[in-house]
C-alpha cells in the first residue's frame, strides 16, 4: 500500500494517514493481504473496501486495535449506473473506538442475490441493523439468528429502498392505505398490523 491515500470526498487531495489510521490499515492489510480492495481516507476516518465474505475476520481485527463498538450496518443500491464495480449493492459497516472517538468505515460490494456473513454473534447490535438491511434492500445475512422483517409487515412483498421498487408500492400497500382511509378508529399498532 502507498503512504498516501485517495479521499472519498470529491475535490479533496490525497493525504498521508495519521498514526492511528495507519495502524488500522496495516492491521487489515496484514489480515487480508491482496484481498483488501482499497483503502481511502475520508477527511476524518479510514474507509476500507473489502470482500464482504470476510467481514467477520475484519471485525475481529478491528476489535484488536480498539474498534470494538459497532455503530451501524447499512447498504447502498447502486443499481446499474456505475462502472467502478459490477455488483449492485454495497454493505457498509461503521465502527467506533469509544475512548478516542475515532471511526472506521468498512464497505463490501455485493451482487443481487448474494448473502453476507452476519456479525450478530460478534456484535449483538448488528442483529436489528442486519434485519433492517434485509427488510429494506433484500440483502440476506447468512448465519443471522432470526432474519425476519423488522420495519415492514411480515407479509410485505419486495424491498422498498431498492431503486427499482415502484414508488406507489406493491398491491398490499395500496390495499392497506385504502383500509386505513376507510377506518378512522384504529388506535393501536396491532390493529394496523392485522389489516
Amino acid at each position: 500500500m502507498s503512504e498516501t491515500f485517495r479521499s472519498t470526498v470529491t475535490n479533496h487531495d490525497e493525504r498521508e494517514a495519521t498514526e492511528w489510521e495507519r495502524s488500522v490499515i496495516d492491521t487489515v492489510v496484514s489480515l487480508l493481504g491482496g484481498d483488501l480492495h482499497d483503502a481511502l481516507l475520508d477527511p476524518n476516518m479510514p474507509h476500507l473496501v473489502i470482500d464482504p465474505a470476510r467481514i467477520d475476520e475484519v471485525t475481529e481485527a478491528l476489535r484488536e486495535v480498539g474498534f470494538s463498538f459497532l455503530l451501524d450496518v447499512t447498504a447502498v443500491d447502486y443499481s446499474e449506473h456505475t462502472d467502478e464495480h459490477p455488483e449492485r449493492f454495497a454493505v457498509v459497516w461503521h465502527f467506533l473506538d469509544r475512548p478516542h472517538g475515532r471511526r472506521v468505515r468498512v464497505k463490501g460490494y455485493v451482487a443481487d442475490g448474494d448473502s453476507v456473513p452476519s456479525i450478530a454473534s460478534i456484535h449483538p447490535a448488528a442483529n436489528w441493523a442486519e434485519r433492517e438491511v434485509w427488510d429494506m434492500m433484500g440483502i440476506p445475512f447468512s448465519g443471522h439468528p432470526s432474519l425476519t422483517r423488522i420495519l415492514m409487515p411480515l407479509d410485505y412483498e419486495g424491498h422498498p429502498q431498492r431503486k427499482d421498487f415502484p414508488i406507489e408500492g406493491p398491491e398490499r400497500a395500496k390495499q392497506v392505505r385504502g383500509e386505513l382511509q376507510g377506518n378512522k378508529h384504529l388506535t393501536s399498532w396491532k390493529e394496523l398490523h392485522d389489516l
